[in-house]
């Protein structure tokens, strides 16, 4: 006679390795990093400055009034131009038709545009027509107004030091001719796991793992292509206070994580789980057979299903309306 003790274990042994077999987990990151293009090592800020003329109007294509036989005619036609401009001042107006300039035919606006871009003349000779009437003007060449160029504060790793840094040349030791180049921390933004190494603006990082960082981008260009995020990295730091008196201290930094989040996770037949994150849904079952469950869950960004046995189903939406879809199909 078999012992009813050693049946129940055998059962639960087997039931035990089937859901082992059966089950599954899975992990994603909580949020995902965006992609940031690394910059230039020399960055160029501004646009060339030595542009053409500003003539103070906008062009555009001489088209015939009638639509049923559109023509494209000689010239373009100035669409508007900027009051007490080069143009105005010279006696043009909106809806004169510019023939062509210094001898150049203007039949398209590119034509236009390409004299204000590279345009090095003193004076534009622009024949222009007006209803029936041609005439000629003379116009100055005042160029484009310059603006204030852009100052490069500093260089941004948004990510995974959470840091902006600026080069500089230092002096190490004593020797007054040896500088090197460092990344002097210029930003720190919330969460930067340098706060927590107890690194602070001013500091300058010499190294990463004992290679030098050369500058602020080749700092950040190393960060992004040869660590991971979570990783742990040793700084060299010269304190913002420290100057030429001592060299540089270790500090262990744990590079920004964002996490782990459970993506999937199943134990079939009795109960599944999986999230994404993009597109944002989400999904739950209890007791899934295929053909039938006894409950299920699906989350699609702000609309909500539920199931009972398959049979008796809900939706909601983040406005809170709560709609028996059982009900009204049936209706």
């Amino acid at each position: 006679m078999k012992n009813p003790l050693i049946s129940v274990i055998c059962c639960f042994l087997l039931c035990t390795g089937f859901l082992f077999f059966n089950s599954c987990a899975s992990y994603t990151p909580k949020s995902i990093a965006p992609h940031i293009n690394l910059s230039p090592e020399n960055m160029q800020l501004t646009q060339d400055s030595d542009k053409g003329p500003d003539f103070g109007m906008e062009v555009e294509g001489n088209e015939s009034d009638t639509l049923d036989n559109l023509e494209v005619l000689p010239g373009v036609r100035i669409r508007s131009i900027i009051p007490s401009g080069a143009a105005e001042m010279g006696g043009l107006k909106r809806g004169d038709i510019i023939l062509s300039i210094n001898d150049i035919k203007t039949n398209h606006p590119d034509t236009v545009a390409t004299i204000c871009e590279t345009g090095k003349a003193d004076q534009y000779v622009f024949e222009v027509r007006r209803d029936t009437t041609v005439f000629e003007t003379t116009i100055g060449a005042p160029k484009s107004t310059k603006m204030a160029e852009p100052k490069e504060r500093y260089r941004a790793e948004p990510l995974k030091t959470r840091a902006g840094y600026r080069t500089e040349l230092v002096q190490m030791g004593s020797d007054i001719n040896k500088n090197i180049a460092v990344a002097r921390i210029a930003q720190l933004w919330p969460d930067s796991p340098l706060i927590k190494a107890g690194i602070e603006v001013g500091d300058a990082v010499v190294s990463i793992d004992n290679v030098p960082v050369e500058s602020a981008q080749g700092l950040i260009n190393r960060l992004t292509e040869n660590y991971q995020y979570g990783q742990e990295v040793t700084l060299s730091i010269l304190d913002k206070e420290a100057g030429n008196r001592s060299e540089p201290s270790t500090k262990k930094v744990i590079l920004w994580n964002p996490g782990r989040r459970l993506s999937r996770f199943n134990v079939w037949p009795l109960f599944m789980y999986e999230a994404k994150l993009n597109p944002d849904k989400e999904r739950f079952s209890i007791l899934n057979f295929w053909i039938i469950s006894l409950f299920s869950y699906e989350r699609d960004e702000g609309e909500r299903n539920y199931s009972l046995l398959k049979f008796i189903r809900f939706q909601s939406s983040n406005r809170g309306e709560l709609v028996d879809k059982t009900n009204s199909s049936k209706n």
